[in-house]
């Protein structure tokens, strides 16, 4: 993994640590938030975009 531009050399060895200290379950069940998350903002995006939709309405179509 490349460490960020805005990410000091030493808070990115510790994310790295946490990250190791996780078990494939959890680190999964990450990855499945993380895409949850940007699912949510892609369809809070298009409904500020676009009034006729509001959130609930375009989450089921960014997939």
């Amino acid at each position: 993994m490349t460490r960020p531009a805005d990410t000091d050399e030493k808070t990115w060895q510790f994310y790295l640590s946490l990250i190791r200290q996780l078990t494939p379950e959890q680190r999964l069940r990450r990855t499945i938030e993380m895409i949850d998350m940007g699912r949510a903002l892609a369809a809070a995006g298009k409904a500020e975009r676009d009034s006729r939709y509001g959130a609930e309405t375009t989450a089921g179509s960014i997939r």
